[in-house]
């Protein structure tokens, strides 16, 4: 698998291997690694931890942006259990025969800290998050079933009558009857009162309105919501 950052080792004539060409080289994983776990989010089972009895698997979890091998093992009361990130060194013998501390091994293990194991989230698989989505997009398409709204023109004309009907044609498919319809003037404060009365194809509104020396015209949002049987 290609990296961002990658040495071709097939050139000949001595390839220069110090330790800037070392660093480089570390440099290459190091940062796809932080990378992949910003994108994961923090505090998350990537794999494995699974609680079997009183003992759980190794994995892998995201702790602070970084990426650790999580090491299991025998538990008590899980829901007490804290983690903590470890450290381990080893020395290594230089060409000068000193050995110093050049190799780190930091883990994820149980350990006395503030993080509760019970606080991590475990992170879904592609399929169950596909099948979750799925699952949300058929609920909004119900929803949206549900749920009907539009826009209709109201004209309450000056010195016309206290009460007016007014219609706009229902979306095809759509029932008006099996709905409760509400409408929304507004500004308009002169309307006392407004029924819902449909037809079988007409989604209609009985306005009555105070006085007749009040005219108002405009298009205003109406909402209709499927009756539960």
């Amino acid at each position: 698998m290609s990296s961002h950052k990658r040495f071709d080792f097939t050139k000949t004539g001595g390839f220069p291997l110090d330790q800037d060409s070392l660093s480089w080289m570390q440099q290459s994983y190091t940062e796809a690694l932080q990378a992949v776990a910003s994108l994961i989010g923090d505090s998350v089972i990537v794999s494995g931890c699974v609680i079997a009895g009183n003992t759980i698997s190794d994995g892998w979890v995201v702790l602070s942006g970084v990426l650790y091998p999580f090491v299991g093992g025998v538990i008590g009361d899980i829901s007490n259990e804290t983690i903590t990130v470890k450290e381990m060194a080893t020395s290594l013998e230089f060409e000068d025969a000193n050995f110093k501390e050049v190799q780190f091994h930091r883990y994820c293990t149980f350990g006395t800290s503030t993080i509760l194991f019970n606080s991590l989230t475990r992170l879904k698989t592609i399929k169950e998050m596909s099948t979750r989505f799925q699952s949300i997009s058929d609920s909004v398409e119900v929803l949206n079933k549900q749920i009907i709204t539009g826009k209709i023109y109201v004209d309450l004309p000056l010195e016309g009558a206290k009460g007016l009907k007014v219609s706009v044609a229902a979306p095809e498919g759509v029932n008006p009857l099996e709905y409760v319809g509400f409408l929304n003037f507004g500004l308009i404060d002169r309307v006392t009162s407004c029924y819902y009365s449909p037809t079988l194809t007409l989604i209609e509104f009985y306005i009555v309105r105070e006085s007749t020396n009040y005219g108002q015209s405009g298009t205003f949002d109406y909402v209709l919501i499927k009756k539960q049987h």
